[in-house]
């Protein structure tokens, strides 16, 4: 069943990078799904909601998430980014490695700038319901 789970996945890419030109329902129901596919692959709801204002955003083209996501969440990060059609990369080494999410273009992926250091630190731009967990 890979080739229904491939032309789901692209049926969903597609969806979303066209997501502001949608009837309210149909991003009701892919708000949903993703929601219920973020929770399968046990993601906080901040990192979801975060991902998911990135793409609803007509300003904002990446959203880079801070160094303090677990390794394990930055790989689940990288599935939904997947699933979304939405770039996804890692950078950095040990404690301050660190995922930005960008979107897709239909010719492609826009150029992403290096994001600065105090806006991987930053997340009062993506504020949400609930905060990342923090270090301790």
């Amino acid at each position: 069943d890979s080739e229904h789970d491939e032309r789901q996945l692209s049926l969903t890419a597609s969806t979303v990078r066209h997501v502001n030109t949608l009837p309210q329902q149909v991003v009701s129901a892919l708000h949903r799904d993703l929601k219920a596919y973020s929770r399968r692959l046990k993601l906080p709801s901040w990192v979801f909601e975060a991902i998911w204002k990135l793409c609803l955003s007509k300003s904002r083209h990446s959203l880079p998430l801070p160094a303090s996501v677990s390794p394990f969440h930055r790989k689940q990060i990288h599935m939904l980014a997947l699933r979304m059609g939405m770039s996804h990369r890692s950078r950095g080494k040990k404690r301050s490695r660190f995922i930005t999410v960008t979107k897709r273009f239909p010719g492609g992926v826009r150029k992403q700038a290096r994001p600065r250091k105090d806006a991987v630190s930053s997340m009062s731009s993506i504020s949400s319901s609930s905060d990342p967990p923090s270090e301790k």
